[in-house]
């Protein structure tokens, strides 16, 4: 079996014009390339196509990004805990201030206790 014999470089040149000439021709006749409203359709396809793209890159960015910040703030709040930091007694003050929880809904300093309200 023979190899192909490749033509010469101004048979090639020769032949690649013509088929662009004829993809020319067939571009000029097809009704399709001179209706803006298909152009204008073609473009709005490939638009949307793009910024769907992007949202979802930004939608996937942005679940890293607060994926990352959770776990950070996760560790600066249990890591203190979980390594010898303050005993339950002192969260439980924390969590419901003095009294513990049986007095969390007693009347505290500065709360409304009725009466007229100044005028600002």
């Amino acid at each position: 079996m023979r190899a192909p014999t490749l033509a010469s470089p101004a048979a090639e040149i020769r032949r690649l014009r013509a088929e662009v000439a004829q993809l020319q021709a067939a571009l000029a006749s097809d009704a399709r390339s001179s209706d803006p409203d298909y152009w204008l359709a073609l473009f709005r396809s490939g638009y949307e196509a793009q910024v769907a793209e992007v949202a979802e890159a930004e939608y996937r960015r942005g679940q890293a990004d607060e994926a990352r910040h959770r776990d950070r703030l996760w560790r600066e709040a249990a890591e203190p805990i979980a390594h010898g930091g303050p005993t339950f007694a002192e969260l439980e003050l924390r969590r419901w201030g003095p009294g513990g929880r049986v007095h969390f809904g007693d009347a505290r300093e500065g709360d409304y206790m009725g009466g007229p309200v100044p005028a600002w």
